[in-house]
């Protein structure tokens, strides 16, 4: 799977004005890194997915010539070990511009923004400001597993990426197909299925994050929500018991 996306997910209760600002941020880094590891490459980044309900903003870098696509490699792999050596307090290890572009991009955390994640199709590193000009990496970890989930939002370059919409936490999952795996996918868009593959989480919450190396996408029968009625006897009331009409009566006449 070619490397030529960047994302940012900003975590917390993000006004327009604070996304605004991220993004302006975000564009800063990626023509710094241009600059540096990309060699001046001309390369156009295009916002190839946003997802709704949320603040992650993926961007495709998209060459003039076709010989300038290692460019837009390596300057994902110089995004995701920026965000890394930031997450360990340090500065990235690029150009002076590629350090400070970086270290205003995380200055969006003030509170507002309590953490961020940036991530390529490789991997992704999620961190949060433990005080001023200090951040702390969040601790993750990975395990083969599978989540079900709602697909939405595919995208396809070569690869095949999409979002997942996780029905236990009711947030969304960034997930990336194997090469050759493009088939899988069909027809699931829309629709509730178990995605099956490297599943990295939140070591504190347990949520999901990203699943990557995806092997089976199985699609699951959705249930048409019923009645409540059709829950009675589902519990069997006590001889000593009052029936739910006369707690409701009672509860009526005390108000």
């Amino acid at each position: 799977m070619p490397n030529d996306i960047i994302a940012l997910n900003l975590d917390g209760d993000i006004s327009v004005g604070c996304y605004a600002d991220a993004l302006e941020k975000f564009a800063g880094l990626i023509k710094a890194l241009n600059k540096d590891v990309g060699e001046g490459a001309d390369i156009t980044w295009i916002i190839s997915r946003l997802q709704a309900g949320s603040t992650f903003t993926e961007a495709r870098g998209k060459p003039a010539r076709e010989d300038a696509y290692p460019a837009v490699e390596r300057m994902a792999d110089a995004y995701l070990a920026s965000g890394e050596a930031i997450a360990e307090n340090r500065l990235p290890p690029y150009s002076p511009e590629v350090q400070n572009a970086a270290l205003r991009l995380v200055s969006v955390m003030n509170g507002e923004c309590r953490g961020m994640r940036w991530e390529n199709v490789k991997d992704d590193v999620t961190f949060e400001q433990a005080r001023p000009q200090h951040f702390e990496k969040k601790e993750t970890y990975g395990a083969w597993g599978g989540i079900e989930g709602r697909v939405q939002t595919l995208s396809s370059r070569g690869s095949l990426r999409f979002t997942l919409y996780d029905l236990l936490h009711d947030r969304a999952v960034s997930c990336y197909l194997t090469s050759g795996a493009e088939e899988i996918m069909r027809d699931v868009w829309g629709k509730v299925a178990l995605v099956e593959g490297w599943v990295k989480r939140d070591a504190q919450t347990g949520r999901p994050i990203t699943i990557r190396q995806i092997r089976n996408v199985t699609l699951l029968t959705e249930c048409p929500p019923g009645s409540y009625r059709d829950a009675m006897g589902a519990v069997k009331r006590q001889p000593d018991q009052m029936r739910g009409e006369e707690i409701i009566r009672r509860l009526r006449d005390v108000g």
